[in-house]
């Protein structure tokens, strides 16, 4: 639901992703799993500069901007999803990712200073039983380093039945020490079984 984000409270900026009303509107099916003392994933319209983001969507007018920060602190948003996977199924879905050129922003240690988000993450999928339960990790990207859009294919095969998908975008393994890094997302597919 809401694969391309599309379904928003505002036009741009942070939002409340538990779908209640706030400062800046929200993000309607997604929620926000990540650090209650660090801002959420944004949601960008094209080309609205916001933390000097300076992209268009792959796909109508939104797309989510996640990141992580030499903080040890990341962001994740989850889903249920309308179906629930089936254990030992194969699955797939396709999503849009890509890198911001530019990315600026202040963190709870800089003191109101804006840092530089401009190193490559990964992004890893989970699945659980409810909102943010990482219980297994599915399955994860290469880094993800272009500036341009592409189109990326992620399969999986879950051991246990699960509700609830989780995204999560992460640093560069092996994690030597934390960095602030940043991943663009924009629309996502169904989810298909593999025949």
């Amino acid at each position: 639901m809401n694969p391309s984000f599309e379904e928003a409270g505002s036009d741009s900026g942070q939002f409340n992703m538990t779908g209640k009303s706030g400062e800046f509107g929200h993000l309607s099916s997604w929620t926000n799993c990540g650090d209650v003392n660090q801002s959420p994933p944004t949601l960008h319209t094209s080309e609205d500069g916001i933390f000097n983001v300076k992209t268009t969507a792959s796909h109508g007018d939104h797309f989510l901007s996640m990141v992580v920060r030499d903080i040890e602190s990341v962001e994740r948003i989850s889903q249920k999803l309308i179906k629930p996977l089936e254990a030992q199924m194969s699955y797939y879905l396709e999503l849009d990712l890509a890198m911001a050129a530019k990315m600026k922003s202040a963190t709870t240690r800089s003191q109101g200073k804006e840092l530089s988000f401009d190193r490559a993450c990964i992004l890893r999928v989970y699945c659980g039983m409810s909102d943010c339960d990482k219980a297994e990790l599915l399955t994860q990207t290469s880094l993800i380093e272009q500036e341009d859009w592409t189109r990326v294919r992620l399969e999986w095969s879950a051991k246990q039945a699960c509700s609830h998908l989780i995204f999560e975008v992460f640093y560069d393994i092996p994690v030597l020490q934390g960095y602030n890094g940043n991943m663009l997302i924009d629309n996502l597919s169904p989810i298909y079984v593999i025949e």
